[in-house]
């Protein structure tokens, strides 16, 4: 074994740090050396308790390294990054166990830390070489830790070379599994003398673009050792090639409340994976990221714990990009936009900053015209509550923080969607009252409503004329009262209460109409986190004069005219319902002892069935849970535990089903974010980050539309299910994941995915 003076000797003497404060509290021993990394001498070298900054990418291994280690399951999952700490625990020979609270204990080679290590050298131009039979692999030059370059091969003869310190050459070993339970597992560096290459060759430049003979497996791991945040795309660019597609990335910005930055994607695509780089608006990379066929469920890994590097691995075939020319790209200030209204003229959006849990820092509303996407007024609404409905050119909106006065303060504010001039103004900074709104015909309707802890209290609803602001009537109702509403084409004030939903003349406020609930309260469906149940609202149609509403355990389609009962569905213990239209229901029911917690529960067994209101009873049921029902013509277009299908609307008969390898009990329903929208030829449908474009006949999957980033952001279901995608004549609009909001016609994308796909076809041939 190599002493570790003599590794040591000659290196620079040590800089000697004073322990801080923090130092001390997280266990140091008093006396100890905080070192940075190349201050290692042959005098001073680190001891139990000291702590180490790393000042370069350092390699960590979750075991201890022998000469009988296996180089291929070293297993390193992670680099050290420069400026982290860790603590020394152990010194075994040449290596060093360390600890962070983020990494906990994973060891480390010594040499790795001293003033030599910083002098080593990445090369500019990576080669491919082969070695003599006599050469050794050493984990550090210098090492007594070797193995036999023959016997590690695993059937490779050639190595890529990457680095270079005096006269040892770093090659890059490749994991064998390279992911596994989980986790991904990065190319090591071993090193050799430079006297034992036998032969060598410049690696080509353009390793990812089309034609490149590097394989997909070998060019994953010289991008995962050569691509780091901070290198320039022109670097990127020799190495990879040109992209074949270059796209508007997601918001790069990490920290909350500032500011969305958006950066550029650069996206390579092969049959057996896809890579993105993202670039930030300065040109240096920031993000990482592979698609890759196969594994048993559609998930996202991050290399490390670390964000910037992840592995999406599709349960679906791979989907090639198909351009298509937006007739106009809206860019908002927040990462989704959903679509709330139209008029002939105007679109009114709303900007989420997509918060985890449906918690966000920031929203706001805003318009922009129909014909070429200008943006004319925009309204903020911080992390509060944010309630907007338009009616005719008005549009009336609900707050209950103030971003600029940085305090609560409910405001109810009527605003003119041309201009966004305020006509009118209500506000209250009573803290301790929720407000909650909505429009009936010619009014506006307001819900103040104690805070939990004072239900005994009575809730106030107050109702206003639409265009001057003026009161019209103002009662109590009970605390658990809530605004039934759907638009300004309700002729009445709707409030369900715990007792009954009551129909109030808007002028008068005179009870019209009263229908009691059958069986105990039920909540809105739009509350569930993970169902986008209740009723499908088309921005561009005016709410029917008949409505589905859930009263108790019933839903019930009403005439809001006379509060007469069309049709009922009584919901048996945790069925939902998402309504696709009057007619139509889609049931989703547990089996056995299962309920609907969480996303993904292997003992959970599920069936779905239609229901036809205008017959009174189910027409079919089908094994799994269906969503996202879309009818046209003689086809239900829906998702079956998240995997695209068709079946026959009529009985349930399968059409066909997308071509997966999704495991039987994993639930894939939260990945579509909006629903289908139906063309001629084809559906398009927004799933994972992708608009993927379907073959409505067979069910394959075409591809994705180019540049049209999409996602799902969690207990916004009914803003995703009714803003996402919308269609108007030939007119198209899709809200992404990047906060743009983009216009499409229809008849335009149609002809170029059939020329698109015409010309794959004879080429193939």
């Amino acid at each position: 074994m190599l002493s570790l003076s003599k590794m040591a000797a000659g290196l620079s003497l040590c800089t000697v740090l004073i322990l801080s404060p923090l130092d001390a509290a997280l266990g140091a021993e008093a006396g100890h050396t905080t070192f940075a990394a190349t201050d290692f001498s042959s005098t001073v070298l680190p001891k139990k308790g000291d702590s180490l900054e790393a000042q370069q990418r350092v390699p960590l291994f979750p075991k201890q390294l022998t000469a009988k280690s296996d180089i291929h399951k070293l297993n390193a999952s992670y680099y050290g990054q420069k400026g982290e700490r860790f603590k020394v625990r152990d010194m075994k020979g040449e290596l060093l166990k360390i600890h962070s609270d983020d990494r906990g204990e994973v060891w480390t080679p010594l040499w790795y830390w001293t003033k030599d290590a910083g002098q080593v050298v990445q090369l500019g131009e990576l080669r491919r070489i082969t070695l003599s039979g006599k050469a050794k692999l050493a984990l550090t030059p210098n090492s007594s830790i070797t193995w036999d370059s023959q016997s590690q091969a695993a059937g490779d003869a050639e190595w890529v070379a990457a680095a270079q310190w005096k006269s040892w050459v770093a090659v890059l070993v490749n994991p064998e599994p390279w992911q596994q339970d989980g986790e991904i597992y990065q190319p090591v560096l071993l090193w050799i003398q430079k006297q034992d290459i036998a032969s060598e060759a410049p690696l080509p430049p353009g390793s990812f673009a089309p034609g490149s003979k590097i394989s997909t497996d070998m060019f994953r791991n010289i991008a995962s050792w050569l691509l780091v945040p901070g290198t320039d795309s022109s670097d990127v660019k020799k190495l990879l090639g040109a992209p074949q597609f270059i796209e508007t990335s997601g918001n790069l910005q990490q920290e909350t409340g500032k500011p969305m930055q958006l950066g550029k994607t650069w996206r390579y695509e092969r049959p057996d994976g896809q890579f993105l780089v993202t670039f930030s608006q300065e040109g240096m990379l920031e993000r990482i990221g592979w698609i890759i066929p196969g594994a048993n469920e559609s998930r996202s890994i991050y290399t490390g714990e670390d964000y910037r590097y992840s592995y999406h691995f599709m349960n679906t075939p791979m989907p090639e990009t198909l351009q298509a020319d937006p007739l106009w790209r809206q860019q908002g200030d927040l990462d989704f936009a959903y679509l709330l209204a139209a008029t002939p003229d105007i679109l009114l959006i709303k900007g989420d900053d997509g918060g985890f849990s449906g918690m966000h820092q920031s929203s706001n509303i805003y318009a922009v015209t129909r014909a070429d996407g200008k943006k004319l007024w925009q309204v903020e609404a911080g992390f509060g509550i944010l309630q907007a409905e338009a009616a005719g050119e008005l549009v009336t909106i609900l707050t209950d923080y103030n971003p600029e006065a940085k305090q609560y303060e409910n405001r109810l504010r009527q605003i003119r969607l041309s201009d966004g001039k305020v006509l009118w103004e209500k506000k209250s900074g009573d803290s301790g009252v929720r407000a909650g709104m909505g429009l009936a015909q010619n009014s506006v309707i307001m819900l103040e409503t104690p805070d939990a802890g004072e239900k005994d209290q009575p809730a106030q609803l107050s109702v206003f004329d639409n265009t001057t602001g003026k009161l019209k009537w103002k009662r109590e109702v009970p605390a658990e009262a809530q605004i039934f509403n759907a638009g300004s084409q309700d002729p009445y004030v709707l409030v369900r209460d715990q007792n009954a939903l009551n129909s109030y003349d808007p002028n008068s406020g005179r009870v019209k109409w009263a229908v009691e609930l059958q069986g105990p309260q039920s909540d809105y469906a739009s509350y569930d986190a993970y169902y986008p149940g209740g009723p499908r609202i088309n921005p561009f149609e005016p709410p029917s004069s008949s409505r589905w509403m859930l009263l108790g355990d019933h839903w019930m389609l009403l005439d809001l005219q006379t509060g007469n009962s069309l049709a009922d569905y009584a919901l048996t213990a945790n069925e939902r319902i998402e309504l696709i239209d009057q007619r139509y229901l889609l049931v989703q029911r547990p089996m056995k002892t299962a309920d609907h917690t969480g996303i993904n529960r292997s003992e959970e067994q599920y069936e779905s069935a239609l229901y036809d209101a205008e017959r009174g009873r189910e027409l079919w049921t089908m094994k799994g849970r269906a969503s996202k029902g879309t009818i046209a013509g003689d086809a239900l277009y829906l998702l079956a535990d998240g995997i695209p299908a068709a079946v026959r609307l009529d009985d349930g008969k399968p059409i066909w089903q997308m071509n997966h390898i999704t495991a039987e009990t994993e639930n894939m329903s939260y990945f579509a974010g909006g629903g289908y929208m139906v063309m001629n030829d084809y559906l398009l449908l927004p799933y994972g980050p992708n608009l993927i474009v379907i073959d409505r006949q067979s069910g394959e999957l075409l591809g994705r539309m180019e540049n049209m980033l999409m996602g799902y952001a969690e207990l916004r279901e009914l803003e995703s299910r009714n803003g996402t995608i919308n269609s108007s004549g030939d007119e198209l609009y899709v809200g992404t994941a990047n906060g743009a909001t983009v216009r499409f016609s229809l008849r335009e994308i149609e002809q170029e995915f059939i020329l698109r796909l015409d010309s794959v076809e004879e080429t193939s041939y």
